[in-house]
């Protein structure tokens, strides 16, 4: 699958940047992992690059395998959650390098943020290949905008996860209530002030990622 990938994927290129996970009451859940390119800071722009070429099982694929040796290099444990285009899902190659992630022997788990969840994929097969991964101890969350489509609905879901710059304030208790009702965890994500963690607290959020704990980490790729 990685052979003559253009520029755009070059490891030398390639970074991991961490954001910490943290518990209501503080303590380290565990990160978020995200692959950024040095040339395009923005991530958006990254995305859309490869979007564009068609490369988006490419990169998960680069995602998956350069996540091990940092992981192990910085001694992360607890969850590590990582964001993967649904099709890629469908990618045994995919599949076989977030097994390798996971490793019970210093309490890390793999929490997959399921992205791009649209008409075209193959509904039955992402089931049942989530279903198989989620036996050998891979986590799955959704954002709580992909919960409006109705396949959403249908996967099983581990976590929800609500990126409060996108999600209007007025709409927080709602998804707060809906993840207690159906007995789901619930991550705020880009909470960067005290107020606005003191207000997601006061709702009952399980977990918070953003600078109000502690600043995105950059980790080194060629350790």
């Amino acid at each position: 699958m990685l052979d003559g990938l253009p520029a755009v994927l070059n490891k030398a290129s390639l970074r991991f940047v961490a954001q910490p996970i943290f518990r209501q009451n503080g303590e380290l859940y565990g990160h978020e992992m995200s692959l950024l390119h040095k040339q395009h800071k923005d991530p958006a722009m990254f995305m859309k690059i490869v979007n564009h070429m068609g490369l988006r099982q490419n990169l998960d694929l680069e995602v998956c395998r350069m996540a091990e040796p940092v992981l192990a290099a910085h001694d992360l444990t607890g969850c590590c959650c990582i964001s993967l285009f649904a099709d890629s899902l469908l990618e045994e190659e995919i599949s076989e390098a977030l097994l390798m992630l996971s490793d019970p022997s210093v309490n890390r788990w793999v929490m997959i943020n399921i992205m791009h969840l649209d008409a075209g994929n193959k509904q039955s097969n992402i089931v049942e290949v989530i279903q198989d991964l989620r036996a050998c101890g891979v986590r799955f969350c959704y954002d709580v905008k992909l919960l409006m489509q109705i396949t959403a609905m249908s996967l099983p879901v581990d976590a929800l996860r609500m990126d409060i710059k996108t999600v209007p304030e007025d709409q927080w208790a709602r998804w707060v209530s809906f993840a207690e009702s159906n007995c789901v965890p619930m991550m705020a994500v880009g909470v960067d002030d005290d107020a606005r963690r003191k207000q997601l607290t006061d709702l009952g959020i399980d977990f918070l990622e953003g600078k109000v704990y502690a600043d995105v980490v950059l980790m080194n790729t060629n350790s």
